[in-house]
């Protein structure tokens, strides 16, 4: 669980045991990333405001949702983040999945 790096008289020890905190927000990362990726399938420009749908029967993604939806609304310039059943299954890794939509916003 350390991870210890040795040179030029100086040794660094980091602990690389993963927390639930930052399983979470790793989580969080990969939806934004799958978001982009919808985004940038469906054609839209990069100022373009859309809605995200999502839904998920993991624990984990329901919690990066729930702590980490407002920033996962600003880092995909989404004016809306839904919880419905829309969305295609997206895999975030080592069964981990969720169900995204993109759509374009009005406004």
């Amino acid at each position: 669980g350390i991870a210890v790096a040795t040179g030029d008289d100086l040794s660094v020890a980091i602990d690389t045991a993963l927390t639930d905190e930052l399983i979470v927000e790793g989580i969080a990362r990969e939806i934004v990333k799958a978001v982009q990726g919808l985004r940038r399938d469906a054609g839209f420009e990069v100022s373009d405001r859309i809605a995200v749908h999502w839904d998920s029967d993991h624990a984990a993604v329901r919690a990066a949702m729930e702590e980490h939806g407002p920033w996962v609304a600003a880092e995909t310039l989404a004016t809306d983040v839904v919880r419905d059943d829309t969305g295609s299954p997206v895999s975030l890794g080592d069964d981990v999945a969720i169900s995204l939509a993109v759509t374009r916003r009005a406004d």
